[in-house]
């Protein structure tokens, strides 16, 4: 894990060690052991350090928005069922990750609400 296996590589190195009790999905089921095995200690710190900084990001969000409470809550679950699943090869979960941050980004154009009217 120190320098990786490179992408795509993982299933078999893992093979070659003498292991055959695996599935045909080809990756570790966490995002962070498929992260540390194929891209080395380098790879992981710099894939770590991008969920950090989207966590805090969520967490520092502006409040224009109604999504702007529950995002970080949404990450935080998105990171805990990381631990089951390499997302970053699921487009889907990698999809909801990429518009988490994308929702979150400081430099996004203001939102203006209109403000609900009770009925007569």
């Amino acid at each position: 894990p120190i320098v990786g296996t490179g992408p795509g590589d993982l299933m078999r190195a893992v093979l070659s060690l003498g292991y055959t009790d695996l599935d045909e999905s080809g990756h570790a089921h966490s995002l962070y052991l498929h992260e540390l095995g194929s891209t080395g200690a380098v790879g992981f710190l710099l894939a770590a350090a991008a969920l950090c900084m989207a966590l805090g990001r969520t967490f520092r969000d502006r409040e224009d928005t109604p999504w702007s409470v529950g995002t970080p809550y949404v990450l935080i679950a998105w990171l805990i069922a990381a631990m089951f699943d390499a997302y970053q090869l699921n487009g889907l979960m990698f999809g909801l990750f990429a518009f988490i941050v994308a929702i979150t980004h400081p430099a996004r154009p203001a939102v203006s609400l209109p403000v609900p009217r009770r009925p007569l």
